[in-house]
This record gives structure tokens, C-alpha cells and sequence, in this order.
């Protein structure tokens, strides 16, 4: 195993003594008594031994770790004491010479030492902030590698675990030594090693016999094996990176899907809930719903390749920050509020509701901000075929604002083309270098002719966003839309409580005027230009913000490196780590079987992961043929006029239907294919112009006859 190069300057000595007694068990008083004792602190080799050793750990590795491993480790040193206990039985077959001290107390006494020294000094917030925050500013790695020693050891995912085994895995550390001890001596009783090492004689058997110890003893609520818990855990991370996050009824389903296989029943109602709380990993959140296509789009290549398009246009045209725009429309019903967080009854079930106007007519506002926190004055589109004088009337709006109509309330070109004049006309006499640089979407007003025409001649550059992006490129809708909804949303129900009960034009005016000066602030507008990395440039803001990925997994890298013995995780490292098994069963003859053991155990533990994603891939590989299956049906299905307006039961219409495939109308009249099919009349292919058989429309020539009749 590769380690770090030992300082040169650093003094060899050969170890001579093992105290492994627990740490926290009064290794003090052991290290006074012995000369040149220490506890090293070589973080970076302690981490390496973790890996090599603890199985638990994401990134256990099992790669070798040698006695000149432990040799640049505890170089220095001709005693190991404290950190060396988490690692007793493998430096004792490291260092089969060394003389081993056991130092023991009362394992009660020693738990409340770890949970003030170590448990609760190791986690926790304050732990938290000095090794997430300031451990990578100053170098310091300790507070991280004694979490992994700690979870390592202990064979644990979180300190919770940790803290409900550690007093059966304090017993567990002697009963181990003592294990080993009986196999490298072959003269030791199992008496004299139970009193050497205060172990129940009963314990020690059992143990010999190949009992689990009860830390490692599973609790009755875990329904899986430790193994098959971590195929689950790593399925589920997988659906999740990829933006199919599973509920909980589904981490049911996949675990009753691994029982089965051994012929056991059915997870309990409150099994999917208890594990997800012990695994760290995962977690209980709210979804949200998110369109596929836009997930499409969170690619970070997609998105880098437009970020390069803006430096480039903006080195092109020497546009700067101060000439830097985004412009975009917004929908509003001018009678809905706004959903939030509310102050109700204490005793009150359910979520509280709020009345809002009936009113759900559609307005439009076109809103172009400037990277610097400006607002061009708002262009507002009305649903009507008139201005209406009451609009106009209180002075509510200011002059510079527009109103425009359309018989829906939205968007047309020429009310596009006609804000892009407006949007000229306020910002040509500000502009700093040569030319205005204008984010725009894919609205098709946004690039008709007469659009594209007027930017091109007015210096106005367009870049068009990708599609489905806005949500992450738009500045509008990074920082001022949703404040806006919000604030709108407050203004309309203010009005519900003074008993104005229908929102009109003339009241949504004056509410949108108050909700836009609450909103459109220099901050919010500037913050939305940060959040879309233009302004300033930074295109990392976005693309490390992208968490969802629809994609196919890549195949796995074909590794050149030689293999090491480790568990595989698919077939080809099966077929690697085999071929290890079987060379070294050619070298067993003179060598002890340790390793050829371990290495099979390996391969064993690999095919079961295998196994294990098999069924799992196999459950989900028939629910997707499963909904193929019923969309294929759906779309077999003719899609046949069965009633003109008026209402149908589903009773009525599944007979209707009916009569449909047997040729009957709905008037209970013979439709013409019934009869020819009862007179045995064939079925003829008639001309679509003529009605007439014998040709098609293509080929017609009764076409002038057929008009002059």
C-alpha cells in the first residue's frame, strides 16, 4: 500500500509494547510507566488504516496495509498506546513479538468518559463549525479522521448508533484479543485466556463458535441484512441524483422485493420511516414537482456552452455591465392571493384557508430590468378591446408607465414590438459603450421579424436563453418574480378584508403599482443578475447549483491499474477478484489460507450485492413494462365521435361504445359498412371527390362535372 514518505529527520525504533486497552480505560497512567510512549497523530495514515480495515466506511477500500505501513506510522515509537486500540488485533499480527498491555474499568465508568471527552466533543454544532469550517482553512484533518476511526470501529453510520453499542462493543474488544490469542498460541487454555483477558468463558466459546457478538447483533426492525440495507441505500441515491426521488410506500416495496427472495413476509407499516432515521444518508423531504424538460436542460455542458456564448458576444461588442438587460412577461389572475405561512388557533387541525376573490381574469406585464438595479417603467396588457377612462382617472399609475390590451390579456407581437420601442426609449440615453445587451426567452414575439429588425437597428444584441432554462438564467426569475406574485398575492387579500370581494381592472392598477415598488428594488434586481451568474460573471454559481440529471449511467471504466482484494461491485471486478482467488489457492501450499479465505468471503459478498441490485432492477424493469404495457393499449384504442355536447355516465358511454365496434350508431341506426356486411356486398375504396369507385381524388376526372351539377 502506498503511504506518505516518513520525515527523514524522524528517529527508527522498533516496537516493542501494545497497550490496547480501550482508549479512555486510564491510558495515562500506562503511558508515564513506559518510556517514549506516544499517541501519533499522523492523520493522512490513520485514514489510509480506515480504509484498509472498516467495511462500514464509503470509502473502505481493503487494500493491504502492511507491517511497513505500521512502520511509517509508529516509526518513532517503541510503544503504541490509546489510538492503536482501534486497531488491536491487526497490529498484533503486525507485531507478533511486541509484549501487549490490557488496561480495563468499569463500563459505565468508561462510557461517561467517551460521552464527555469524545462523543459529544466530536459532534455536534460546535464540532461541526471547527471541522466543516475552519479544519480546511488551517489544515487541521484530526476532528475528521477520529469521526471515521470512531465510525469505522464501531461499525457504525452515525453517533446515535455509536453511542446504543458502544458498552457491548467495549466488551467485544476484550473477547477479540482474547480470540487471538487462542489461535496464535496453541498451548493457552480457553480458561487461562477467558481470565487473562476478563472474559466470560460462555461469551468466549460462543464467539469461538461463530456467534455474533451483540453489537453486531441485528435488531428485530431491521428486516434486511447489513448487505442488503446497503444495495437499498445506494438504489435509492441513484433514483434521487437522477430526479426520480422514491416515497417511502416505494423503500417498502424494494424491501419486501429482497425478502422475498428468502421467503419472508412483508416490512411493517412503520418500517420505511425508521429505517430512513437511521440511515444518515438518507432523509424525509417534501417533493416538488419539476418538468421534465426542464430537467432535461440541467446539463452543465448546456449550460457552460451558453455561458461561453455571453463572454464571447460581450468581448465582441465591448458591452458593458452598465448596458446589460434583461426584459420578460409575467402572467397574473388578478383575484388570487398568495399561499404562506399564516397565525391560527393553537387547537385548529389542518392546514388554515384564506378566501380570495372569484375574479380570475388574465393580465400580462412586460418588465425589463438593467444589471446595475434599474427598472424600465412596467408595460402592462389589459384583457379588452378598449381603454376605459377609469383607468386613467385617480393618478394611482405613474406617467411613464404603459397600457396595453389585447383580447386575452396576453402577449402579441405587436405589443412585443411595441414595448421594445418603449424599452429604447428609456435606455438609449444611458447607454455607455456601443451597443445594449438584451437576455431575452424563445416568446415568439420576442423573435419575430419586425423585432429582430428594430434591435439590429438600434444596436440592441438579443441572446436568447436555452430553452427550459429561465429558471436558472432569466435574472427576472432568479430575484423579482416570485417577490412580486408574493407581494401582489398580499395586496389582494388586504382588499378581501376590507370586503372587496371582485377584483377589476381599476383595483388590480393600484395593487400591482404598491406590490412592483415593494419588489423591484435595486437588491432584488441585482441579486437577480448574480444569482444567473451575468453580473458579475460567474458561470460556477449556476452550473454547481445543478443536482438532476436524467441521463443513462455511463458503463464503468475499464481499470488498468492491477486488481486488489476487495469486495467487487459488478461482474467484470467478480471475474478480477476470482482470478485473485485462484492464484492464490496455486500459492496455498506454502503459505497460511488467511488470505485466500478472506479474498472468497470477498467474492461471496460481491455476488450477493449483485444478486441483491438484480431484484431490485428486475422489480423496476417490470413496472416500466408494466406502464408500457398500458400505454401501448391506451393509444391501440380508436378515437371514435360517440355524442355531439350534451353529457354521458360511463356507463352510457362504455355502451355506446360498444355498439360503435359492432357497426351500430348511437341512433340505433345500421351504419353502411352493417349493411354491405349483410348483403355481402365487399368493402370499395370510393374517390374523395365523387364519391364514385374505380379511382381516387388524385386521379379524378368527373371533378368539372361533379361542379357543373
Amino acid at each position: 500500500m502506498a503511504t506518505p514518505t516518513p520525515d527523514s529527520d524522524r528517529p527508527k525504533r522498533e516496537v516493542k509494547v501494545l497497550s490496547l486497552g480501550m482508549t479512555r480505560t486510564g491510558y495515562q497512567g500506562v503511558h508515564h510507566g513506559i518510556q517514549a510512549i506516544s499517541s501519533p497523530l499522523e492523520w493522512q495514515l490513520f485514514d489510509q488504516a480506515c480504509d484498509a480495515f472498516f467495511p462500514v466506511l464509503p470509502t473502505y477500500t481493503g487494500a493491504p496495509f502492511t507491517r511497513a505501513d505500521w512502520d511509517v506510522l509508529f516509526g518513532p515509537y517503541e510503544a503504541i498506546t490509546d489510538m492503536g486500540s482501534f486497531f488491536a488485533t491487526q497490529l498484533v499480527d503486525a507485531y507478533p513479538e511486541a509484549k501487549v498491555i490490557l488496561v480495563e474499568r468499569d463500563v459505565d465508568e468508561w462510557y461517561e468518559s467517551m460521552e464527555e471527552a469524545i462523543f459529544s466533543t466530536t459532534w455536534g454544532f460546535r464540532a461541526d463549525v471547527v471541522i466543516n469550517m475552519f479544519g480546511p482553512l488551517y489544515g487541521l484533518n484530526g476532528g475528521k479522521t477520529i469521526r471515521k476511526i470512531m465510525l469505522g470501529y464501531y461499525g457504525v453510520q452515525n453517533v446515535d448508533e455509536l453511542r446504543r453499542i458502544a458498552k457491548a462493543r467495549y466488551k467485544q474488544h476484550y473477547a477479540e484479543l482474547a480470540l487471538q490469542a487462542l489461535k496464535q498460541d496453541a498451548n493457552l487454555s480457553e480458561r487461562r485466556a477467558a481470565a487473562l483477558y476478563n472474559v466470560s468463558r460462555t461469551t468466549l466459546r460462543q464467539r469461538r463458535d461463530g456467534r455474533d457478538s451483540q453489537a453486531d447483533r441485528r435488531p428485530k426492525t431491521m428486516n434486511l441484512t447489513k448487505l442488503e440495507e446497503e444495495v437499498v441505500v445506494e438504489h435509492i441515491l441513484d433514483l434521487g441524483s437522477r430526479g426520480f426521488p422514491p416515497r417511502l410506500a416505494d423503500v417498502a416495496n424494494m424491501a419486501n422485493s429482497l425478502r422475498a427472495e428468502r421467503n419472508l413476509g412483508q416490512v411493517g407499516q412503520n418500517w420505511p420511516s425508521t429505517f430512513v432515521k437511521r440511515r444518515p444518508e438518507l432523509k424525509v423531504k417534501f417533493n416538488r414537482k419539476y418538468d421534465y424538460k426542464r430537467a432535461l436542460c440541467e446539463d452543465p455542458k448546456a449550460i457552460q456552452d451558453w455561458f461561453g456564448l455571453v463572454a464571447n458576444m460581450k468581448a465582441k461588442y465591448g458591452i458593458q455591465d452598465d448596458d446589460t438587460y434583461n426584459f420578460d412577461e409575467t402572467g397574473f389572475m388578478m383575484g388570487q392571493i398568495t399561499p404562506g405561512a399564516v397565525v391560527t388557533a393553537s387547537e385548529r387541525r389542518g392546514r388554515p384557508k384564506t378566501i380570495q376573490p372569484g375574479n380570475r381574469e388574465w393580465a400580462t406585464v412586460i418588465q425589463g430590468i438593467n444589471a446595475t438595479g434599474w427598472t424600465i417603467p412596467p408595460f402592462i396588457i389589459l384583457k379588452a378591446r378598449h381603454h376605459l377612462s377609469s383607468w386613467y382617472k385617480d393618478g394611482d399609475i405613474p406617467q411613464n408607465w404603459v397600457i396595453g390590451v389585447s383580447e386575452n390579456g396576453w402577449t402579441t407581437n405587436e405589443l412585443g414590438l411595441a414595448w421594445l420601442k418603449h424599452f429604447d426609449e428609456h435606455t438609449k440615453k444611458k447607454v455607455v459603450g456601443t451597443h445594449r445587451l438584451l437576455f431575452i426567452d424563445g416568446h415568439e414575439s420576442h423573435n419575430s421579424l419586425d423585432f429582430q429588425k428594430y434591435c439590429k437597428d438600434n444596436k440592441i444584441v438579443t441572446l436568447c436563453m436555452p430553452p427550459h432554462s429561465s429558471h436558472l438564467l432569466q435574472p427576472l426569475d432568479v430575484g423579482c418574480f416570485a417577490p412580486l406574485k408574493q407581494a401582489y398575492g398580499r395586496q389582494v387579500e388586504s382588499l378581501m378584508r376590507t370586503q372587496i370581494n371582485h377584483i377589476t381592472k381599476q383595483e388590480f392598477l393600484p395593487c400591482f403599482r404598491r406590490a412592483f415598488d415593494a419588489s423591484f428594488i435595486a437588491s432584488n434586481v441585482q441579486g437577480g443578475f448574480r444569482g444567473a451568474g451575468l453580473v458579475p460573471f460567474d458561470p460556477e454559481r449556476v452550473i454547481s447549483a445543478l443536482n438532476v440529471q436524467l441521463r443513462t449511467p455511463s458503463p464503468l471504466p475499464v481499470d488498468t491499474q492491477p486488481w486488489l482484494s476487495q469486495t467487487p461491485r459488478n461482474t467484470l471486478e467478480i471475474g478480477s477478484q476470482s482470478t485473485l482467488v485462484k492464484q492464490r489457492i496455486q500459492r496455498h501450499l506454502d503459505s497460511s489460507p488467511t488470505s485466500m479465505v478472506e479474498a472468497f468471503e470477498k467474492v461471496s459478498k460481491g455476488a450477493a450485492i449483485i444478486a441483491h441490485k438484480l431484484v431490485l432492477a428486475q422489480k423496476r424493469i417490470s413496472e416500466l413494462e408494466a406502464a408500457n404495457a398500458a400505454a401501448t393499449r391506451r393509444k391501440s384504442h380508436k378515437r371514435k365521435r360517440v355524442q355531439a355536447e350534451g353529457t354521458l355516465t360511463v356507463e352510457d358511454g362504455a355502451r355506446l361504445t360498444a355498439l360503435q365496434d359492432f357497426g351500430v350508431r348511437s341512433d340505433g341506426k345500421k351504419s353502411k359498412k352493417q349493411k354491405r356486411a349483410e348483403v355481402g356486398e365487399p368493402s370499395q375504396r370510393r374517390c374523395g371527390r365523387c364519391n364514385r369507385t374505380g379511382h381516387n381524388a388524385r386521379t379524378c376526372k368527373n371533378e368539372a362535372e361533379v361542379g357543373s351539377e
